[in-house]
């Protein structure tokens, strides 16, 4: 699904799995066929999760590359029921991160880190 404004693509999902426990949390999406993984470190500790159906938005294939900060101006979040994270590297680029937990957690954690994404090119 293309999101499209005056013939312009706007963003388009990248639709896989993301989860964390500790410092530490990794997703794997598919994108135009194409896999993406992301794994990265959280600043502070937080209580496991998964998200079964999580959804990174994207404008091209090539914003999948490199390292990219949990953005600080929006706060990022995990729980209670869904998370909420907008991942923007160097070049001010934004991967707004958001999806249900599979369980929800007792309280909703304020999260901010780094994380890297690679793109794996379909064959």
């Amino acid at each position: 699904m293309l999101i499209r404004d005056a013939g312009f693509i706007m963003s388009q999902p990248a639709v896989g799995t993301f989860s964390g426990e500790g410092n530490k949390f990794t997703g794997t999406f598919v994108a135009q066929k194409n896999v993406v993984q992301l794994n990265g470190i959280f600043s502070q500790a937080v209580m496991p999760f998964t998200v079964p159906v999580a959804t990174v938005m994207y404008k091209k294939l090539s914003d999948f590359k490199g390292e990219y900060d949990i953005e600080i101006a929006s706060p990022g979040f995990v729980g209670e029921t869904t998370i909420d994270i907008t991942f923007v590297n160097d070049s001010s680029v934004k991967l707004p991160l958001t999806g249900i937990l599979a369980t929800p957690l007792r309280e909703r954690q304020v999260v901010s880190g780094f994380g890297t994404f690679i793109l794996i090119p379909t064959p």
